[in-house]
């Protein structure tokens, strides 16, 4: 059987953005396909398999606005092993039985020709109620189920989920400090996911939770998280055998940090693995968080000693922005952006006085002086596209040279099937309510750079079997131009201890 640290190995050797099944082919045969699955939550999973059959899932969230966090694991059902993806905003209901868990069973979905190349609707059962649901909806649906009281995949069953011998069990309350030593306000979030290390069955909670768990070793990672901050604490294994409060303190996390020596390579996709081994099955459970290296701030530690089951891996992919967004003037700040998909995407720096131009309507346009100047719009979560695109063209009528929008409430459907006249950046996050701060206040300037392609790429896996340890890459070697050569992969010539 393949040694833990080779299982590792081939986890972290795949694509960024993909987690692989832990198994020796995984490492050395490529992907020979790719299937996009829309799952109940809008999050899109992108599916393949090398020609041993061995799955990898790479989960692209619905949200642009990162940190995001999933679930990855195998589970048997007779002689087929399935695998699973649970984005972490299902992952209460799921455990709660709200949600079934096959609505998250990547594989048997792509079975029964549920895959996106084959069916553009989710059959479902709402409290007994059959209801066809369009993926294309399935970000805004999700959020009309949270009071639903069961929610399945129709015309699936719904199989055993693996338990434990029967016996005593235990209620353990997870309890967590936030990195202020503090228990964590109503303005920030928390999960907890305990794995089961000797069946795989998985429990989802929020900190301040109790769960009821058989005796036995589990695994534990607990997160809290207020805006673009996240840290998390992992504890190996954990012995059951009573009732009690166990705390995770994320006051002891130390902040992970990675550059690269040409410091225009800083954006991309930071991915951070916890890896649960499950004995005697042999594979493991992967709890995963993808986090914006740009705007994101990453914290982590390990409690408790060691274990056999325990495996920890970060995996940074650096090159240099597509699109940057800066606030220039009153104070200078980037802002998360895209472009609209429709709109022209200038390259090369760019610079605009920008105003408030409310939701875009003509009443509201008329009392500013747009003419020139980037607009910068709230719309509600819910505006169609259709209107989006209409209130682009009031601005343009208005004598407005571009738009920056963002959602009030949610993410509206910002892609557009037909082109607009004008560039429109979509800016989300902390800082693009700042940027609308400023904005009403007048004074503001803003600057864009766009580039078609990185002269630079990086890439950095650090695996771990002995707890979180957080690095800081502190000399990388020199990437290769993409104008003379493919990209270099680069790797860290030293690093140390944050």
């Amino acid at each position: 059987m393949p040694t833990i640290g080779r299982l590792l190995a081939a986890v972290v050797a795949v694509s960024l953005l993909g987690v692989a099944p832990p198994s020796a082919h995984a490492a050395t045969s490529p992907p020979s396909n790719d299937v996009a699955v829309t799952l109940i939550t809008g999050d899109v999973v992108h599916a393949s398999h090398d020609e041993h059959g061995q799955w990898t899932l790479a989960m692209q969230p619905v949200e642009p606005t990162l940190p995001a966090q999933y679930a990855q694991f195998p589970q048997r059902h007779g002689d087929t092993v399935d695998q699973y993806l649970i984005p972490a905003a299902a992952m209460p209901l799921v455990q709660s039985g709200a949600v079934d868990r096959e609505l998250f069973d990547v594989t048997s979905l792509i079975r029964q020709g549920r895959d996106d190349a084959h069916s553009d609707v989710l059959p479902l059962v709402v409290d007994s109620k059959r209801v066809q649901v369009r993926k294309a909806d399935a970000a805004a649906s999700w959020k009309s189920l949270a009071g639903a009281k069961q929610v399945r995949l129709d015309g699936v069953s719904v199989p055993a989920v693996p338990k434990g011998p029967d016996g005593a069990t235990f209620d353990v309350t997870f309890a967590m400090l936030d990195r202020h030593g503090k228990t964590p306000g109503t303005d920030e979030g928390t999960s907890v996911v305990v794995i089961d290390l000797d069946t795989g069955a998985g429990y989802f909670q929020k900190a301040g939770d109790t769960v009821s768990l058989p005796a036995g070793r589990y695994g534990v990672t607990g997160s809290v998280w207020s805006g673009s901050e996240l840290a998390e604490v992992a504890i190996p294994e954990l012995k059951v055998d009573r009732g009690r409060t166990v705390t995770l303190d994320a006051s002891k996390a130390k902040q992970v940090r990675v550059s690269a020596d040409q410091p225009s390579a800083r954006a991309g996709v930071w991915t951070s693995r916890v890896l649960n081994r499950v004995q005697p099955l042999g594979y493991f459970f992967t709890y995963v968080t993808m986090l914006d290296p740009r705007f994101s701030t990453f914290y982590a530690t390990s409690q408790g000693p060691a274990s056999a089951a325990f495996a920890y891996a970060d995996n940074v992919s650096l090159v240099q922005p597509g699109l940057e967004f800066w606030v220039d003037r009153p104070q200078r700040f980037e802002v998360p952006a895209n472009w609209l998909y429709g709109s022209p995407q200038p390259t090369g720096t760019g610079r605009f006085d920008a105003v408030f131009g409310g939701e875009g309507t003509v009443a509201e346009l008329s009392k500013v002086d747009a003419k020139g100047k980037l607009v910068v719009l709230v719309l509600p979560g819910s505006t169609p596209l259709d209107e989006v695109i209409q209130r682009v063209a009031n601005v343009k009528a208005a004598g407005g040279a571009a738009v920056a929008v963002t959602p009030s409430v949610g993410r509206p459907s910002l892609r557009a099937d037909v082109p607009v006249e004008v560039p429109v950046f979509v800016v989300f996050g902390d800082n693009a309510q700042r940027l609308v701060a400023a904005a009403k206040a007048g004074g503001l300037a803003t600057e864009y750079t766009a580039r078609t392609a990185s002269q630079y790429r990086y890439e950095l896996s650090f695996p771990s079997e002995e707890g979180f340890r957080p690095i800081s890459c502190t000399r990388w070697a020199a990437p290769t131009s993409r104008r003379s050569r493919p990209p270099t992969t680069a790797r860290p010539k030293r690093a140390r201890r944050a």
